[in-house]
């Protein structure tokens, strides 16, 4: 990965780690054929977390004196509204919520590491900032998941 040298920077703000592990077809699946098992869901976050502490490690060798936060996914579902259509049912949309919190869990343990090491990193989560407005919540501040028939993607 080229990252320009960046001495003047201060703050980097990113998100990473759930397309890494997956997430994007782990939806689908959900969608189509039910969540894959939680074992290998915790194997593919798992296997994702050195790749995100090497971009922190990468980014804090390009901008050395900026501040790095990684910002959390939020849970995409209100589970009190497990009767909404959603795309994946009431049982798919707590096993995605799983996920973003196990994501969550991994990505504020890995911030220790760098942190440890003098790479000024720390984890914020968006989750409060979602409460209310989830996928399901009036008003919706995520979109449901719309499976479309084949051919109009």
């Amino acid at each position: 990965m080229y990252m320009p040298t960046c001495p003047d920077t201060t703050l980097v703000a990113l998100t990473i780690g759930g397309n890494d592990a997956g997430f994007p077809s782990i939806m689908q699946s959900c969608a189509f054929e039910g969540c894959p098992a939680e074992d290998d869901i915790d194997r593919a976050i798992d296997e994702t977390m050195p790749k995100v502490e090497k971009t922190l490690r990468e980014i804090h060798l390009q901008a050395p004196s900026a501040k790095i936060v990684l910002l959390g996914c939020p849970q995409l579902f209100d589970e009190d509204s497990l009767t909404c259509v959603s795309g994946v049912g009431g049982a798919g949309m707590v096993r995605i919520n799983a996920m973003a919190r196990t994501m969550a869990s991994a990505q504020q343990q890995m911030v220790t590491t760098p942190h440890s090491s003098g790479v000024p990193v720390s984890y914020e989560s968006p989750d409060p900032d979602f409460a209310g407005r989830r996928a399901c919540d009036d008003p919706e501040g995520i979109d449901k998941i719309v499976v479309v028939p084949p051919g109009e993607r």
